[in-house]
């Protein structure tokens, strides 16, 4: 096991996830790295995610702490985290997802060596449940660490259990934006990102389980909270909004397309239509109509 002067506080936001919980907690308490601090905070639950909880934090009373609090949301919750870790350094884990093993103790290593850097960043483990396929997805910038604002920007990869920040970047994003119940955790890294250098691990440092209950499989709210998340965006930092030239707008009329499609596949038809109607740039609709048209066909099918 491996220790260093340097605390990570890594902080599980959950709400009625006790089936899943378990291990995500594991994967923590089985770090080669030894300077921790686990913060669960419960956003809510109904289910036994307290009493589950508290098992494990009588075995490992001075490295487990538990919160409650009233149903806020993700970033209320991991909000709550922030403000109580102690760390010097401060990593999120979903409690669906798991950390690899290394995870802490290379991350740790990769921050104390390059101390202006704010955070770090690796690709991910994937595994979809009902498929059984396990695979790596790659991270944005994981070619080139200075890109990284940039590319994640533009294509949104990056998963919050890949992820771990100095406690000074965390300072400086100062909290997650607690309107945005999807994607908060991919705006709080996008922000962060703009004000602070991140550096590429080689080492995926978490796995991410696809299944029925994820968040990410509401399509429509989770492409609306990332169209409203990348017009705050470009809005509050106009410099970086710049440097993306016109790939700014692009994103942008990706982002509405994919809900169009969303609204679309849920048979809400008339806010699919007014999705893309937004779409302004003649060249964009006579590439984006087709292929809309062609998924509305596929929709039809599979009725």
């Amino acid at each position: 096991m491996f220790s260093s002067i340097g605390k990570v506080s890594v902080i599980i936001a959950t709400y009625n996830r006790a089936k899943l919980l378990p291990f995500a907690i594991e994967s923590v308490l089985n770090q080669t790295y030894t300077n921790y601090e686990l913060i669960i905070v419960d956003d809510g639950s109904s289910d036994n995610t307290k009493e589950l909880v508290e098992r494990y934090k009588y075995h490992n009373p001075k490295i487990i702490q538990y919160y409650y609090k009233e149903n806020g949301g993700c970033a209320s919750a991991r909000n709550k985290g922030i403000e109580v870790a102690s760390g010097d350094y401060i990593s999120f884990l979903d409690s669906d997802d798991m950390y690899e093993s290394q995870k802490l103790m290379i991350e740790v290593g990769l921050l104390t060596h390059n101390p202006s850097c704010g955070f770090v960043f690796s690709d991910s483990i994937e595994y979809d449940e009902k498929s059984n396929r396990i695979w790596i997805a790659p991270v944005a910038g994981h070619h080139n660490s200075d890109h990284f604002a940039r590319e994640h920007f533009l294509t949104n990869h990056a998963r919050p259990g890949s992820i771990m920040y100095t406690r000074r970047c965390i300072d400086l994003v100062v909290k997650y934006d607690e309107s945005l119940k999807y994607n908060e955790d991919s705006d709080f890294l996008q922000r962060a990102s703009i004000l602070s250098k991140g550096i590429y691990s080689q080492y995926p440092s978490s796995r991410v389980r696809r299944h029925e209950g994820s968040k990410s499989r509401n399509a429509i709210n989770l492409r609306s909270a990332e169209l409203l998340s990348a017009h705050n965006i470009l809005e509050s930092n106009p410099e970086f909004a710049k440097t993306l030239g016109m790939n700014a707008k692009k994103r942008i009329v990706e982002i509405e397309f994919k809900l169009s499609i969303a609204y679309l596949l849920q048979k809400k038809y008339n806010y699919s239509i007014k999705t893309i109607l937004k779409i302004k740039h003649p060249f964009l609709l006579i590439y984006i109509i087709p292929v809309l048209l062609k998924n509305a066909i596929l929709s039809k099918r599979s009725l």
